[in-house]
């Protein structure tokens, strides 16, 4: 929106005020435009190219002469600064409609960059286009110049037609190619004419240019005068195609982008709200609205459509500035560079610009107005509108109803450009950035990495906020920026001279700083003490490598686009507890922590090199010498811990750690020497609190400061659980697929046209018999690279999860759209959901295996350890307040300080106890920042001391692939948790790669095997330790991938997936959950694109897992997995996942009922996710306590429903009601007695039973009834409900329809 349509360009753009041109130098092919020539062009003297006249006004600017006569400097870019004219006679720019690349002088070129402009998606009297030589055609817009000359009746010999053109390549649009033609006395070709005389251009003296691509820029379009039809087709899920009928076809076929029965470039529009709340669009379900739109064979609607242009303000009155913002939504240009616009109207707020002879009602009138960022915007009085369909008789929507806004874009179908790809691009950034939560999270994330200030006042953030909109700053009588939205000088102003960030008396508050982050630490410390390359390090070598796995930060590798950490990140103890944040202190794991400090210290001694964790690469030919080294030489040696003090701590060591630097110094220098001293301070530097925050000065309370005390184990066998996370989305449905056999055969054929060149060919699934497991069929086959997986299937001690993903609740293909309230099919968010399974965020900032082993820490008294594998993941964390923190293991070896080590650093017992010292404990007013950082020093160094013997221990087992590394940590830790005192534990390992847009065939045979050797040589090592029945494995991604592969022959973000789990108590031999039936839209879980609706949530395998691990009461479910009653019994307890389990789902062995439910309100509205879970849950306790059963509650197919008014004989007896209608799903424990031999509850023999089971309906009818009448009652509980409380409830006493999860053999 607001951008100006590409027909409204002035004649000749290319020469007015703004117009700009980008040096290409000797290159004569455009960078940003598509050229209809080959390599060959560059240098052929036989191609026509628009060549400036010298001592034309465009050349003048070009050449940018800085004295008239004096020689050409061709900036890279010239903007011009005012229009300029052109000699029609003499001038070849002055024909042209368009311009490409013009070249200045021999060997000089520029290519014009036309302004972003959009075009609209229907337009007026479309004509036919065709594509020569490939025979193909389609619609293109006649006011654009999209297509070439072509003319018939033409006598004219081969090699004479580039005297026709401007330059090759040349576009028209239809009227100038009509005109060419009659000047010539030729005619425009009708469409028939494939071979008729064009003006493609040539590089022979044959001009028969042949393209043989197929997509719409691959092709040299032609004008014909041939009309053309534009249509649209509608999937049943109101996603849209444009499509094209031109009027003669032939031999021909239309292009594949617009081909009715081809094209699958859909895009979601913006269809009318019934009243209902459901979209109002032609679908199979309502006979393609009543039969004015044609239904095809396979359920898609296809459309005529009636344009409709006409003026936003039709009267003579200057509107309103918001009127104009809200109202008129195409934008315009500026109207000085336009023809015939004079200013009419205008007032403080408004200018108003008419075209000559026309009226301010007129859809041409452009409006000048400031818009909601203070930027000058021209907006345009049209309003473009499409009509689809004919209004038919006994239809229940009006033509209001079937009016659509005329979709603007940016790409031009006929020529699509890498230049509009990119201005839709910025389009998108500039509308992000615009988004009300971007100024105020930029800002406090700005604030954060550049001022050091973790925790900003509401005043900063707000200073800063008015800096981002405005766009200027003022301090001490300077204004900064330029006053434009989002201004980076007035931003970074307010950040850095806000009273906040420049106050000295703030540096005694405790509680202000932050803890720097590793990247910066380590520049500071090399800018500071004057880092100088050696001689010989000539730019060949990075300097800093493989940062990333050494400090935790490095550029281009944060493993997502939200950086290295979670800006709003709180750990435990003094921050959790006072609600502050230290978003860096996620970087203080095991590895990096000891990564960091341990790099410094050897960058001090050796100079920067590769060995031993430094900093540095191993040079292939230079062998192990450092690419440079600290050069800083203090002003006066007697002030050197002073002048290290105030470059690197900015004076915060205080003076404790000063005396103690002090006397290592003097130390040194008496054993050794002085140069020696200066390089012990620089290495201690580099472990005191004050270097590694922005915190106020360490004030020690004269203690050493103490490891965190170690948690006694309780006397429980040891449990474990390990995630191995395929990031990317890995294509499941190629990782457990039908066979062609047997009883698959069907599913195979399916699947096999569903996912086309995607589909696993049956020679290469390797098979397992799927019996018991209550699916479709029984043979289904495993990718050929991942034997291990088919072998622990076949040994019974694993099983696949089909079609598990994210949800809320259970849905269907008719409500998940409204029912699913997050970024589905995004990446970061997805995983996000998936580590955390907690989609209504009611345990903000934890993960499911954080809340697990928080379960066990808390309620159980058992000793916890969450691990990752070289990376940070939202699935291990817990909540703050237990003060535990995720260990960050390396993939291999063993990461310590190895202060003492003579072949390495080499401290003698003084700098050793120095260390100590510098981090001794503190009095409760210094900095949290620098205390935090003391305590996670020293509780590593005690950490790791304790885990160097372990994670050097040898694994029996060999354990290949990029992973094997990792896994054998986590076998050795495994092996050593009696050693260690752990009762429960989990690991996350991630493997990325996963994400195949492009050759997914290739992507899965390049990167299973690495998952199959690490599950493998894992699953042998758990067996050769004895530990198998111990530990749960789960091969997880974040989603599933498209069943229908897209044209690069990958396959794109989908939903559901299949995945797989095994340990020794796994029972095996099945696949739970529910795998589709069929592979076409009919089947449940279908949705458009080849997306699959996941069947089985999260919840449902965490459930199981959760119970196994040790969770044994709903209480504490509840906490684990906050979402799981949402799911009523359509969870998996580990009585069915695990050989030896014994729980069930609690309220879902008994009695159950569907009671539909109409709430009757002022408004159409849906009942939202949270309104939903609080009504069940009080229904639910209501009934349980009737009942004296546990119950479970989850409602289901919610739909607006409008009740018209009912009169009779004349009168009103009812007024038109809308309301919203559910099934409230309840299920009980309760049971008869008559369902067990002994007469008592199977639940709870103490509990009351019922005799029969209408006497057990009966109650629980009346139950249900009375609880949803209480509820519904009450407007409290529907909080956006303002209308009349009245409720119809009918119950049918009947087992609910709730899909199972589990195999039915169980």
């Amino acid at each position: 929106d607001r951008y100006p349509l590409c027909v409204d360009l002035p004649p000749k753009h290319f020469l007015k005020k703004g117009a700009r041109y980008t040096l290409l130098g000797s290159q004569s092919l455009p960078r940003l435009q598509w050229h209809d020539g080959r390599s060959s062009w560059e240098g052929n003297n036989n191609v026509k190219r628009l060549s400036l006249r010298k001592g034309g006004q465009l050349y003048n600017a070009l050449c940018a002469a800085p004295t008239e006569g004096g020689s050409c400097t061709y900036p890279s870019v010239v903007t011009l600064d005012e229009s300029l004219s052109c000699d029609p006679n003499a001038d070849p720019e002055c024909d042209a409609e368009m311009l490409r690349t013009v070249q200045v002088t021999s060997g000089v070129f520029y290519e014009y960059q036309r302004p972003p402009c959009v075009q609209l998606s229907f337009y007026s009297n479309p004509k036919q286009v065709n594509a020569r030589a490939a025979h193909d055609t389609m619609c293109a817009n006649p006011a654009l110049p999209v297509a070439t000359r072509k003319c018939c009746n033409v006598p004219i010999e081969d090699g004479q037609v580039n005297q026709y053109v401007n330059f090759d390549g040349e576009l028209v649009s239809y009227e100038k190619n009509s005109d060419f033609c009659a000047s010539e006395s030729f005619s425009v070709c009708d469409a028939k004419h494939w071979h008729a005389f064009h003006s493609s251009p040539t590089d022979s003296p044959s001009y028969t240019y042949y393209h043989y691509f197929y997509n719409p820029n691959g092709f040299v379009w032609q004008w014909t005068s041939g009309d053309c039809e534009l249509q649209m087709k509608v999937r049943p899920d109101g996603y849209m195609a444009l499509i094209h009928e031109p009027g003669y076809i032939g031999g021909a076929g239309v292009n594949t982008y617009v081909n009715k029965d081809k094209s699958q470039d859909y895009i979601g529009v913006p269809w009318q709200i019934d009243a209902d709340l459901t979209e109002f669009y032609p679908s199979p379900s309502n006979n393609c609205t009543h039969g004015s739109c044609s239904l095809t064979d396979d359920n898609i609607c296809i459309c005529n459509v009636t344009l409709h242009e006409g003026p936003v303000f039709s009267d003579s009155t200057l509107p309103n500035k918001d009127d104009i913002l809200q109202q008129c939504h195409i934008g315009a240009f500026d109207p000085t560079i336009l023809e015939e616009y004079n200013l009419d109207l205008s007032n403080n707020d408004v200018k108003a610009y008419t075209k000559s002879s026309l009226s301010l009602s007129s859809p041409s009138t452009i409006y000048e107005v400031t818009d909601e960022y203070g930027e000058r915007i021209f907006l345009k009085n049209l309003k473009s509108t499409i009509t689809w369909g004919e209004e038919q008789a006994g239809e229940s929507g009006s033509a209001n109803k079937r009016t659509l806004r005329n979709m603007p874009n940016f790409n031009d179908i006929v020529t699509p450009e890498t230049r509009d790809a990119l201005y839709e691009v910025d389009a998108f950034i500039d509308m992000l950035l615009k988004y009300q939560s971007t100024a105020p999270n930029i800002c406090k994330l700005l604030i954060q990495h550049l001022a050091g200030v973790s925790n900003p006042s509401p005043d900063y953030v707000a200073a800063c906020v008015d800096a981002f909109y405005t766009g200027t700053f003022t301090a001490g009588g300077i204004t900064f920026g330029q006053g434009k939205y989002g201004d980076l000088a007035a931003i970074n102003a307010v950040i850095l001279l806000h009273r906040e960030a420049t106050t000295t008396v703030l540096d005694a508050d405790p509680t202000y700083g932050s803890l720097r982050e590793p990247i910066g630490k380590v520049m500071k410390y090399m800018r500071s003490l004057e880092y100088a390359r050696a001689p010989y390090d000539k730019n060949i070598y990075p300097i800093l490598h493989g940062m990333a796995s050494k400090v935790g930060q490095e550029v281009y590798y944060a493993q997502d686009q939200f950086s290295f950490f979670d800006f709003d990140y709180s750990p435990p103890g003094q921050f959790a507890s006072s609600g502050l944040m230290a978003p860096e202190s996620q970087l203080l794991s095991v590895s990096w922590l000891i990564g960091v400090i341990r790099g410094m210290m050897m960058l001090s001694k050796y100079g920067l090199k590769g060995d031993w964790d430094g900093f540095g690469q191993h040079h292939l030919f230079e062998g192990n010498i450092a690419s440079g080294h600290l050069s800083f030489t203090p002003y006066s040696n007697t002030e050197y811990i002073n002048e290290i003090d105030t470059l690197l701590t900015n004076g915060r060591l205080g003076v404790e750690n000063k005396a103690t630097l002090q006397a290592v110094y003097d130390h040194v220098k008496a054993t050794s020497n002085e140069d020696e001293a200066k390089r012990a301070v620089q290495q201690l530097i580099a472990a005191t609190p004050g270097f590694h925050s922005t915190s106020s000065i360490d004030r020690k309370n004269g203690n050493a400061r103490l490891p965190a005390p170690k948690a006694q184990p309780a006397d429980v066998d040891y449990k474990a659980i390990v995630v191995f996370n395929l990031f990317g989305g890995v294509d499941s449905f190629n990782v457990l697929a039908p066979k062609d056999g047997n009883d698959c055969v069907d599913l195979y054929k399916d699947y096999k046209e569903a996912r086309g060149e995607a589909a696993m060919q049956n020679h290469n699934l390797l098979p397992i018999d799927a019996t018991g497991s209550n699916q479709t069929c029984t043979d289904f086959g495993v990718h050929r690279a991942l034997k291990e997986f088919q072998t622990i299937y076949e040994e019974g001690n694993g099983a696949f999860l089909a079609n598990f993903g994210h949800l809320f609740k259970p849905v269907t293909k008719k409500d998940w759209l409204f029912e699913t309230r997050t970024d589905l099919f995004s990446h970061y968010k997805m995983n996000q959901d998936m580590q955390r399974v907690d989609a209504f965020v009611e345990q903000r900032g934890t993960g499911v295996l954080g809340r697990l082993l928080d379960v066990m820490q808390e309620r159980k008294n058992m000793t916890v350890s969450p691990i990752a594998i070289n990376s940070l993941t939202v699935m291990l964390d817990g909540k703050p307040e237990l003060g535990r923190l995720v260990d960050i293991l390396p993939g291999s070896g063993a990461k310590e300080f190895d202060f003492e080590n003579r072949w390495v650093l080499n401290f003698d017992e003084k700098l050793v106890a120095a260390v100590e010292d510098l981090n001794a404990g503190t009095k409760m007013n210094s900095g949290i920042f620098s205390n935090h950082f003391s305590q996670s020093l020293i509780d590593t160094w005690n950490k790791t001391d304790n885990l160097k013997s372990i994670l050097r221990s040898s694994v029996n087992v060999p354990i290949h692939g990029t992973k094997g590394n990792a896994f054998k940590q986590i076998l050795r830790m495994i092996k050593s948790a009696s050693e260690r005192g752990v009762n429960r534990e989990a690991f996350v390992v991630d493997l990325g790669g996963f994400d195949a847009h492009h050759s997914v065939m290739w992507n899965l045979d390049a990167n299973l095997p690495n998952v199959n050797n690490a599950v493998g040589g894992f699953y042998r090592g758990l067996k050769d330790l004895n530990m198998l029945d111990s530990v749960t494995t789960i091969i997880i991604s974040e989603f599933g991938r498209t069943i229908s592969p897209n044209t690069n022959g990958g396959t794109d973000h989908g939903w559901g997936g299949n995945y797989f789990i095994f340990g020794g108590e796994i029972n095996g031999k099945k696949i739970f959950g529910e795998y589709p039936a069929s592979f076409t839209e009919t089947d449940r879980a279908m949705l458009e694109r080849g997306r699959v609706l996941p069947t089985t949530s999260w919840d449902a395998v965490w459930y199981a897992v959760s119970q196994w691990f040790g969770v044994d009461n709903e209480e504490d479910m509840d906490y684990v997995l906050p979402n799981s009653k949402n799911f009523g019994c359509d969870l998996i307890p580990d009585s069915v996942l695990y050989k030896n389990g014994v729980n069930k789902v609690p309220g879902c062995s008994g009695a159950s009922v569907d009671c539909s439910v109409i709430i009757y309100t002022e408004k159409a509205r849906r009942i939202t996710g949270e309104e939903q879970k609080s009504t069940c849950k009080m229904a639910a306790n209501k009934i349980s306590s009737d009942l004296k059963s546990t119950t479970r509650c989850v409602i289901l197919g919610q739909e607006v429903i409008i009740e018209p008014s009912v009169e009779e004989q004349g009168r009103r007896l009812s007024d038109e009601r809308v309301g919203t209608k559910f099934i409230a799903a309840i299920y009980t424990d309760a049971a008869v007695k008559s369902d067990n031999t002994t007469g008592e509850n199977p639940t709870d023999p103490s509990l009351p039973d019922f005799t029969d089971i209408t006497e057990l309906q009966q109650q629980l009818v009346t139950s249900t009834t009375s609880s949803w009448t209480e509820i519904t009652s009450d407007p409290v509980n529907f909080k956006n409900s303002t209308g009349e409380a009245s409720v119809d409830i009918l119950v049918t006493a009947a087992p609910s329809s709730m899909p199972s999860a589990m195999p039915s053999s169980m």
